[in-house]
């Protein structure tokens, strides 16, 4: 069997939208340079091609010079669904899968018309597809899941495996690669489930390779598209040396203390606690929360210049209340996103809105303002259930603005906002929980259901069933995530509502020395130490197991 091995380069601006770093040293080696020496001790691979933009062709011809690769070069621009995938995987990075519509890392920048071709002129059985980023990537994986795709490759058409970004790759077949491209389809939709063509159980099929559990279990990006990912690059190069295994890589990379890094990847921002839904049941909002906000909009501005100091920061637009009805919405979505210059905002942008006030004019400043996300907190599949679960029967009004938004993104031809209906599992939404999710997955391709929460009981518990695992850890957001709320003051998560366990003032201090600070750290300290005298709220909690 031929296989080939594409390497995909943009020296300008990486699949995700960063900065490109391909040419940037990393410990001694430019960064696609240790990529593609790396890709050259794959035994099973007959030739490694470089693809870049034909205007880059020189440039790139520079950066490889003397290694064992072959410049390929397109005018084809960018993938067709390069958008909208990008966007989806901005809030999963870490993971191979689990961007919203079960993106997976190898949507992220695969031309699948451009790798179609070039397999076809080759005349290859396979074309392995590697980042060019993936400075770690293990050529023994590569090698093994090549013969495992020859076992298979009658039956199956593409081999993934599971493991972090950047350590493999996939293997596909010239044929699948055309037939994707003629459909405008990312690969990853070759394993998402469909409501009219059910299935399951992929990860157990033939065409995922099987990788050890330390390999599978380990959710970091080991791609070189980021600060963060360069800097665990380093890490492991530092502690784990050039040769290391898969496995080495991945302990070495899980062991790493994320708590060091200066600012949380995630930040969730409260505009306000105004609400339409004033007597809502399944999230605290409305009259059980403590009035704060609206927020200062310089506040806002001195938040987001702290966070484009990270290159992959998230900030979500939601806390206990309403953003839309912050009487500045505009003006915020301008200082975290600016109109004419995108790259000057956050990395990812996303809104939570319960939907009523999701106007004509609202949703015109979404789409200016490239807004990424946009999740509706929906809740029921039918007036009569939205009307129990949230005192107020709004259901046709949001279903309506949503349904138009979609008109909206298609006569613009644009893929932002991704739109995402939420669900909350619960004894009063299970029985429409099914086809809520069928509903939203063939109209959107997207939908989410989560559990309920009692907010370490300051509410009454509606779950259906318990979902904490029966052995205690610490909190996993701790080290990942934390909440601003619309009177300055930060909280470690989505539990405190109503502020028991404030760890500062963003009015007194920078988020940088909040997060770093003392108050945090004897939070964390006593996680690990599973000591919670004097934070009653992470004694009372089930929801620390959550990513």
């Amino acid at each position: 069997m031929k296989t080939i091995a594409a390497v995909e380069v943009d020296l300008e601006r990486s699949p995700l939208g960063t900065a490109s770093r391909l040419a940037d040293d990393l410990c001694g080696t430019p960064v696609l340079r240790r990529t593609l020496g790396r890709m050259a001790r794959c035994r099973r691979v007959d030739a490694v091609h470089v693809i870049v933009p034909a205007e880059q062709r020189a440039r790139a011809a520079r950066l490889v010079d003397g290694l064992p690769v072959r410049i390929e070069s397109h005018n084809a621009g960018r993938p067709a669904w390069q958008a909208l995938t990008s966007a989806a995987r901005k809030w999963s990075l870490d993971g191979w899968r689990g961007g919203i519509a079960g993106a997976c890392w190898f949507d992220e920048q695969l031309h699948a018309s451009v790798l179609a071709a070039l397999g076809t002129r080759e005349n290859a059985d396979a074309v392995v597809v590697v980042p060019a980023a993936a400075a770690l990537v293990d050529p023994d994986l590569i090698d093994a899941m090549i013969a495992h795709h020859e076992t298979i490759a009658d039956a199956m058409r593409m081999t993934f495996t599971v493991a972090p970004p950047g350590l493999a790759g996939l293997v596909i077949r010239p044929d699948l690669l055309g037939e994707l491209a003629a459909a405008g389809t990312p690969p990853s939709q070759l394993l998402a489930y469909r409501p009219d063509h059910p299935g399951g159980g992929y990860l157990n099929q033939k065409f995922c390779y099987q990788t050890p559990n330390t390999v599978a279990h380990t959710a970091v990006r080991l791609l070189a598209d980021t600060e963060r990912g360069v800097a665990v690059i380093r890490d492991v190069l530092a502690e784990a040396g050039e040769g290391a295994s898969a496995e080495t890589i991945c302990r070495v990379a899980a062991g790493r203390d994320k708590v060091e890094e200066s600012l949380p990847r995630e930040v969730e921002l409260e505009l306000t606690t105004a609400d339409q839904l004033a007597e809502t049941q399944l999230r605290p909002r409305g009259v059980i929360v403590p009035r704060r906000g609206p927020v200062a909009v310089d506040l806002v501005r001195r938040l987001v210049d702290e966070l484009r100091a990270f290159d992959d920061s998230l900030l979500i637009l939601g806390g206990f209340g309403e953003p839309l009805l912050h009487p500045g919405f505009g003006e915020l979505l301008e200082i975290c996103r600016p109109v004419d210059d995108e790259r000057g905002g956050v990395f990812g942008l996303g809104v939570r809105t319960n939907g009523i006030a999701l106007d004509a004019a609202m949703r015109r400043r979404l789409l200016e303002h490239g807004v990424d996300l946009l999740t509706v907190t929906l809740d029921a599949h039918s007036s009569e259930t939205y009307t129990r679960v949230h005192g107020h029967d709004a259901f046709d009004q949001v279903t309506a603005h949503v349904n138009r938004l979609l008109d909206e993104l298609r006569e613009a031809r644009m893929a932002r906002p991704l739109v995402l209906p939420e669900m909350i599992k619960a004894r009063e939404t299970t029985g429409e929980m099914e086809a809520f999710y069928d509903h939203w997955l063939r109209t959107l391709g997207a939908a989410v259901i989560t559990g309920y929460s009692h907010h370490a009981g300051q509410l009454p518990d509606r779950a259906v069933v318990g979902m904490a695992p029966p052995r205690r850890v610490a909190c996993r957001r701790l080290a990942t995530r934390t909440l601003v709320l619309a009177d300055g003051s930060v909280v470690a998560c989505d539990q405190d509502f109503k502020a028991k366990h404030v760890l500062g003032s963003l009015h007194e201090a920078t988020l940088r020395e909040i997060w770093t600070g003392s108050a945090y750290a004897r939070l964390r300290d006593a996680h690990v130490g599973q000591r919670f005298n004097g934070w009653s709220l992470c004694t009372g909690c089930d929801e620390w197991h959550r990513p």
